[in-house]
């Protein structure tokens, strides 16, 4: 787990659970072998995306089940820009520090962070360690508020 995550949790009253694909019994190749070894929806399992307006003066992160299609126009208009683009991960490492396979919206200073409204129907997600190959687990409800996220629907 990135440290930064690590120290927010810890300074958190939030229950949480870490989960290291190594520590499982088979392979994970994908987010649908993550599910299966946990024996969990894969709706539960979230993909966290890093993206910018093109302008490249705000940035977000946003959470959603895998599998999820995001409408980049709902996302521009929530971030009140023109248009939003996936950041690349030059960006991603100079802003958040993660990794393309690691991004989590725990520690996401001055990005706004949205988390898909049917995220909110779960009793607990799954998201990214900051670290590719870690996750964490934990309610919705403690994931927004942990990083003040806005609930908006993905997808029209």
């Amino acid at each position: 787990m990135h440290p930064k995550i690590k120290a927010i949790l810890d300074d958190s009253d939030t229950r949480y659970t870490v989960h290291r694909h190594a520590d499982l019994p088979g392979e994970i190749r994908s987010p649908k072998d993550f599910a299966t070894q946990l024996g969990v929806d894969l709706v539960q399992i979230t993909k966290s995306l890093f993206v910018r307006s093109a302008a490249r003066d705000k940035f977000a992160v946003l959470v959603c089940s895998m599998g999820t299609k995001v409408d980049f126009k709902r996302i521009a208009e929530a971030m009140a820009v023109a248009k939003v683009e996936l950041a690349s991960p030059v960006e991603l490492q100079e802003h958040l520090d993660y990794p393309v396979n690691g991004v989590s919206p725990l520690g996401a200073k001055g990005c706004l962070v949205f988390m898909d409204s049917p995220l909110f129907s779960l009793p607990r997600i799954w998201l990214g360690a900051g670290v590719s190959g870690i996750e964490v687990e934990m309610p919705p409800a403690d994931l927004q508020r942990l990083t003040l996220a806005r609930s908006l629907r993905f997808t029209l």
